[in-house]
């Protein structure tokens, strides 16, 4: 299977994606990006990451255009720091969640501001601070640090715990189905973001954004939180250690994050054969 028509823009998740499992970008695939953006291709980053967290590596990349964070809650220039998109909770739907997540015994956090929230010391809130590299609140219960607040920014509010008790809490807050996004990106970490926000609306503001048709759009990840935008774009592509409901989803499975598999896909269904003596090169 290809693409129906030549790929204008490619959007990629972050983690287990684009970096391997040391959070890197592997030099293939940082050349394979390289050579995308020389051929004019848009490239851009589609995360449920905290902007804080994902603009370094933007960055890196020199992407000074839209990256995408928090699912689609965040979407904002990563060199200019420019905010185009911005959805939040309400404070107090956030509120009454919060209230029934206490209720069980996994970890419960917010990211407000850009800024993360969490009720405890636990291997949630070091993530964030050691791997994620973002500033870190521990602040005990929340529900009642909420009940003292003024309208803050919440981008969303992030469940962890085993994947049974995941679909426990999931089954709980079935009445707010309809006021709220429910992701699970990984089996064991919920993310509770507003209505209508995820990587699938992403995908539609960018095509709106860049003025190119949804069927020019690649998108690569690896786990539930990709499968809207794989349904919302022309071509999807899943790593070859995605998530089983991830892979179904996809147009085509390709290599794992440890073997490069950014790269071998852009070379397989995007990037232009150059010559070189006479002789094609991919």
């Amino acid at each position: 299977m290809l693409p129906s028509q030549p790929i204008r823009l490619v959007a990629i998740d972050l983690d287990d994606t684009l970096l391997n499992k040391q959070k890197q970008i592997s030099p293939r695939n940082r050349e394979a990006l390289r050579r995308a953006k020389e051929q004019g291709v848009v490239v851009t980053l589609v995360t449920g990451r905290m902007y804080a967290s994902a603009e370094p590596y933007a960055r890196s990349l020199q992407l000074d255009l839209p990256i995408v964070t928090y699912q689609g809650g965040l979407i904002r220039k990563s060199i200019s720091h420019e905010t185009l998109f911005e959805s939040v909770l309400d404070p107090g739907l956030t509120l009454e969640i919060c209230r029934i997540l206490e209720r069980f015994p996994g970890s419960l956090s917010l990211t407000i501001d850009d800024e993360f929230y969490a009720d405890s010391e636990n291997e949630t809130s070091n993530r964030y601070r050691d791997l994620h590299h973002v500033k870190v609140h521990i602040i005990g219960c929340l529900s009642h640090w909420l009940e003292s607040q003024v309208s803050p920014n919440i981008y969303k509010i992030i469940y962890t715990d085993t994947p049974e008790r995941v679909l426990q809490v999931m089954q709980a807050l079935l009445p707010f189905a309809n006021k709220v996004n429910m992701t699970r990106s990984y089996p064991a970490f919920l993310e509770i973001g507003p209505r209508g926000i995820h990587k699938g609306f992403a995908i539609h503001w960018l095509a709106q954004y860049f003025n190119i048709p949804e069927a020019a759009i690649l998108v690569i990840g690896d786990g539930g939180n990709d499968i809207d935008m794989f349904k919302a774009a022309g071509f999807s592509i899943c790593m070859g250690d995605g998530q089983p409901e991830a892979q179904a989803a996809a147009s085509y499975v390709g290599k794992s994050c440890e073997e490069d598999g950014v790269a071998e896909a852009l070379e397989r269904f995007v990037l232009k054969k150059e010559q070189e003596n006479g002789m094609e090169i991919i």
